[in-house]
């Protein structure tokens, strides 16, 4: 198995595991693709069964829905892998728009019978008030009628193709469990549903939604929502560049398992033999199917309940040493220090995929489960680690760094300006001319500094990183207080010393201390003399 980006495949359920396995050897699309693809099925088809109790909680339960986003150039075959993975969902959907249409045609059928009833009884009631006669047994006979209108059946409407907020709650209000599922999610991305984030939000956290528009109210309570979203990586970043800052902020990218695809386009050789697959597949829809009959028949009666999973107290544990975890790796310089608002839903979307796994469990969800849960978790958590990284504050500092060590060396390597010392001999004060390479005066780093980094405020941080990597320091001749930058040299005992200084009598302010870590891998190309 061709598995560069090290997906744990491992982790998944025995049936799930063989079907990503078997899928990626017979048409060697990226595995992560086909595995976060599986994922979010499972959750589609289990949403509206299974629930978990919190492990802070001994009664609140939350839903199991995942919101995945798999990013994958073109040709690396996200359509093929959807529509196969996809192929028993769009048969139920199928087999129930058959059924709904069925019970559409009676209920035509019922309702035109029961108007051409009303329409009599009506007739009866008004010529016995008209006769002035006791009409109450026709007013009876006609409330009864009234009372038993046949009803209207609604359509069972699982994905939502509609992409606008409106429809998405009309869909939800008729039936509380849908997916946002495409293989091609520009059309997600350029719609309005993207523009509610309150919606999917409190969707995901299960939190009730209130929409009054028009002199119509809805309110959305105990819904569910799946969404698998998959795009080229160009098109999402050029969302991420409209709108990601916002989105990340308020937490609805932090509320995805993202999954970047390493090509496989180079590795691939033809299979025209696909058996394996489909049966692995087969025994994959059995499930499925059973998932879906159940929804079935808890869309016909509405008192059927989700079955309730707690984690048992040593799965409560690998919960707690897991997410301590994950939280010191969100501590400056850790790599996930800028993904925050995503550490603070990996607790979450661990429980949800250890219930999702262990549907079928009579007993607490294990802690091996969990723990298992926490991989495929953490592996999401490093995509994203990865894709937002030029949103972070170390990428950000890392440019500013290079930028004003540009400029600084620009400033070392030109001629001008005056160095005020203290002649060691003679004890007199002196000015003489600065030649290349020479210290300059502090001030003017901020002065040519580029300009998002004009002041001392915004210059510092950058200013202070190149001092700690050991390329700069900053002294002062006395009795003079003006702070000259030097470059960093160092004797042969290992001490750090100005180079180029026109005296030997100077005070140290500020050296390359090894106690403060610079932030790790600078390109030293980009930072030498």
């Amino acid at each position: 198995m061709y598995n560069p980006s090290h997906y744990p495949v491992d982790v998944f359920p025995d049936v799930l595991r063989d079907a990503i396995i078997a899928l990626h050897e017979d048409t060697q699309f990226p595995v992560e693709m086909i595995g976060s693809t599986l994922l979010a099925a499972t959750s589609l088809a289990l949403q509206p069964l299974v629930e978990v109790i919190s492990p802070y909680s001994t009664d609140k339960a939350e839903p199991c829905s995942l919101f995945l986003l798999t990013l994958a150039d073109s040709g690396e075959g996200k359509g093929p892998i959807y529509e196969k993975i996809m192929a028993p969902f769009t048969a139920f959907m199928a087999e129930m728009q058959k059924e709904y249409k069925e019970q559409l045609d009676i209920y035509k059928k019922d309702h035109a019978t029961w108007s051409v009833i009303s329409k009599g009884l009506n007739r009866s009631l008004m010529k016995a008030s008209r006769d002035g006669e006791d009409c109450e047994t026709e007013a009876s006979l006609f409330r009864e009628h009234l009372d038993n209108e046949p009803v209207c059946p609604t359509p069972f409407e699982m994905l939502n193709n509609d992409n606008s907020p409106v429809g998405l709650i009309e869909q939800l209000d008729r039936y509380p469990y849908a997916g946002c599922f495409s293989s091609e999610a520009m059309t997600f991305f350029s719609g309005y549903l993207k523009d509610n984030l309150a919606l999917l939000n409190q969707l995901w956290s299960d939190e009730d939604y209130s929409y009054n528009r028009k002199g119509r109210s809805i309110l959305l309570s105990g819904c569910r929502l799946s969404i698998l979203l998959m795009t080229q990586p160009s098109e999402f970043e050029r969302y991420v560049q409209r709108q990601g800052a916002r989105d990340i902020l308020n937490g609805f990218l932090a509320r995805f398992l993202i999954t970047g695809t390493i090509s496989t386009r180079a590795q691939r050789k033809t299979n025209l033999n696909q058996e394996r697959s489909e049966i692995a597949l087969n025994k994959v829809f059995v499930f499925f199917n059973d998932f879906l009959e159940k929804q079935k028949a808890m869309y016909y009666d509405k008192s059927i309940t989700p079955k309730v999973l707690r984690l048992s107290e040593e799965a409560k544990e690998v919960f707690k040493s897991r997410k301590e975890q994950h939280n010191a790796l969100t501590a400056k310089n850790q790599r996930w220090e800028h993904i925050t608002k995503f550490i603070s839903k990996a607790e979450n979307q661990a429980i949800r995929i250890s219930a999702l796994f262990n549907y079928y469990s009579e007993s607490d969800i294990s802690a091996v489960a969990v723990n298992d849960a926490f991989t495929l978790t953490e592996w999401h958590l490093n995509q994203a680690a990865h894709y937002f990284y030029e949103s972070s504050e170390s990428f950000q500092l890392k440019q500013d760094v290079y930028d004003l060590f540009i400029q600084i060396k620009k400033r070392f390597e030109r001629q001008g300006g005056n160095i005020k010392f203290t002649d060691l001999q003679t004890g007199q004060f002196c000015i003489c001319s600065r030649h290349p390479w020479q210290p300059f005066l502090r001030y003017e780093v901020t002065q040519y500094a580029p300009g998002r980094l004009r002041g001392n405020k915004k210059t510092e941080p950058a200013f202070n990183e190149l001092i700690n990597l050991g390329l700069i320091m900053t002294i002062s001749y006395p009795p003079s207080s003006e702070i000259y930058v030097a470059l960093s040299s160092y004797d042969v005992n290992g001490n750090i010393l100005p180079l180029n200084s026109p005296s030997t009598l100077f005070r140290i302010h500020q050296v390359r201390n090894n106690s403060v870590r610079p932030s790790d891998n600078y390109d030293l190309s980009r930072l030498s003399w």
